[in-house]
């Protein structure tokens, strides 16, 4: 009764999956748990089985062997009943994990013949190993079906794993390039190799070896599916996790548009625009994906090869040899090995995987979830870089038999001596901590430190990149945001003062003046109407009767525009007011003149 409904959820699932609005991968993770159970549906009968048996063997060499038989076959029957419901129409591969429909039915007649083949040989040899009659039978019937056995997994593979049959031609294609399809020439001869040599020693009368490289086959094989099926879950788990950042993305822009709206009566054309060129500027779900799905493809092919390094150690001598090869020695009581450098080495190589796209990871699972800006994400990634970083020299070097009381004198003495001669890269590198914890500068912020305006656009451990408005980078030291004077525009809201500046000319009516004044500012969408805009009589100039407009807007990216837009609106009201805008004069008085010196005040004529 359960396995038809175990389907038909399968199926619902599948429907949910294929709609943006219902999708989810907690869909994806139960098709996974009723995958699982419908694999599950035989073995528990067959332990069921053997229960009985063994229950009622009562001494029975048959009825042991059979019960051993049985035993035997749960484990081979689990993993291809998971592989074949995981292959079904509406099943995990399809539906979920959007592997290409073409191969699924070819995978599933493979199932079904290899299925065929392997549990009936399986069976009888496990039959043949614990009865008790004789070790004849066990060495020459239980030898050939344990050779038929291994063909019918050699020639599987030779079929599903051909370069351009159905199931790989379709990938090593799409994936044309990569390290799969160029080392297609050594792994595909070694599918073949690896159960030929079974098939040789066991035909050469080697049946122990033959058995210890079947297993450690089966268990490589094993290891690569796992990691197959856990990189294809991630991948699908990314997939859902960027479509709702995305979505997220999206809500946080029009909140955000709605509140600029209640700040606003009036909202510009600009407005929108601004935004999308703000938002460009933020670390992109694209890039944040990226990175995790560089980490994942990372993790999944580094840990299964330690796995299978595992697995094939005892059986190369030649492996446990080289890993216990001695280099060196550390004081009298340790030595490093060729193996504990190999080691080190690895916890080298995932350490700089991780520190460099951990942050995306980050990103999905936890910072785009939380009420947090661009500036505190970048300070939480940035530490938690730094102190992964941290952890993996400890270990990296703790393998090597470098460890903190071997080496703290001479730490002691090297920091004293790079006190003095790099002290400059040391305050910098102080400098970048006391900014990632205070956050006086944040990545957007924009400041001004001595002549210097523009963007933060990064903070790194020795320096800080500042863009300009003309594009350029600057590379700023830490020390200088926090020792020099810094202005920040954009540190506790973004709202910034203009002021205009404008000289009229003496006998203007300054009442038409200041209403015009305020009458540009208001008619100005990017002006921001609380707080409010103000004119000031500020004095009488040599020239002209001075005014100050002041008004204030909402970031500096409209600082350029309102003031082109400000000074053309005042030029162009002015005209048409009849006001004049003043210009420096220059008034000559003669105080004294030689009576011989002719002046001519009559006009030149044309």
């Amino acid at each position: 009764m359960l396995y038809p409904r175990a389907q038909g959820a399968m199926e619902t699932l599948s429907g949910k999956v294929h709609q943006v609005q219902t999708d989810s991968f907690v869909h994806t993770f139960k098709a996974l748990l009723l995958t699982l159970f419908l694999a599950a549906t035989w073995p528990v009968i067959l332990l069921l089985l053997q229960w009985r048996l063994f229950e009622a063997a009562q001494g029975h060499d048959f009825s042991l062997s059979l019960a051993t038989g049985l035993r035997a076959l749960v484990p081979v029957v689990f993993m291809l009943g998971f592989l074949w419901h995981f292959t079904m129409p509406h099943g995990l591969a399809r539906d979920h994990l959007r592997i290409h429909l073409e191969p699924l039915p070819f995978i599933r007649r493979l199932l079904a013949w290899y299925f065929a083949v392997t549990i009936p040989a399986t069976l009888v040899f496990q039959l043949l190993q614990t009865q008790q009659t004789g070790e004849q039978w066990y060495n020459s019937a239980g030898r050939l079906f344990f050779l038929v056995g291994l063909l019918a997994l050699a020639v599987f593979l030779i079929i599903l794993l051909r370069p351009t049959g159905p199931f790989m031609g379709p990938y090593l294609k799409q994936k044309e390039g990569g390290w799969i399809e160029r080392l297609r020439y050594f792994w595909y001869p070694l599918c073949i190799i690896l159960p030929g040599i079974s098939v040789i020693l066991g035909g050469m009368g080697y049946f122990y070896a033959a058995r210890q490289l079947y297993e450690k086959l089966v268990l490589t094989i094993i290891l690569i599916l796992l990691a197959i099926l856990i990189k294809a879950m991630f991948a699908r788990w990314l997939t859902v996790a960027q479509r709702r950042l995305a979505l997220l993305e999206r809500r946080k822009r029009e909140a955000a548009e709605q509140e600029s709206q209640i700040q606003q009566d009036v909202m510009s054309e600009a407005e929108p625009q601004t935004q999308k060129a703000k938002a460009k500027d933020e670390t992109s779900i694209f890039q944040i994906s990226q990175q995790t799905r560089r980490l994942i493809d990372a993790i999944t092919v580094l840990l299964p090869a330690g796995g299978i390094w595992y697995v094939w150690n005892d059986v190369l001598p030649a492996l446990g040899a080289l890993a216990e090869t001695r280099l060196w020695r550390m004081g009298a009581d340790q030595v490093v090995t060729f193996g504990s450098l190999s080691m080190a080495f690895l916890i080298a190589v995932l350490t700089v995987i991780v520190t460099r796209n951990v942050p995306g990871l980050l990103e999905i699972i936890v910072l785009r979830r939380l009420p947090l800006d661009r500036g505190v994400r970048f300070a939480i990634t940035t530490l938690f870089r730094y102190t992964l970083a941290v952890i993996g020299i400890v270990l990296a070097f703790g393998k090597i038999g470098i460890g903190w009381s071997k080496v703290q004198w001479l730490i002691a003495a090297m920091t004293v001596g790079l006190g003095f001669g790099l002290q400059e890269i040391f305050a910098n590198f102080v400098s970048g901590l006391i900014i990632l914890f205070e956050q006086p500068v944040r990545v957007d912020d924009v400041v001004t430190i001595g002549d210097v305006t523009g963007t933060v656009s990064k903070i790194r451990i020795r320096a800080t990149t500042i863009r300009r408005w003309d594009q350029r980078e600057l590379i700023v030291p830490n020390k200088e945001f926090i020792t020099g004077r810094l202005i920040n525009w954009t540190l506790s809201d973004n709202v910034l003062r203009q002021e205009f500046s404008i000289g009229i000319a003496y006998g203007s009516d300054i009442g038409k003046a200041e209403k015009i004044l305020y009458e540009v500012a208001d008619a100005n969408p990017m002006v921001l109407k609380d707080p409010k805009p103000m004119v000031i009589f500020r004095s009488f100039g040599d020239n002209s009767l001075n005014f100050d407009l002041r008004l204030y807007i909402s970031g500096m990216d409209k600082w350029i525009s309102v003031w082109h837009q400000i000074n053309c609106a005042i030029d162009t009201e002015f005209r048409k007011a009849g006001i004049e805008i003043a210009f420096p004069q220059c008034d000559l008085h003669i105080r004294s003149m030689d009576p011989g010196v002719y002046f001519n005040t009559n006009k030149p004529k044309d």
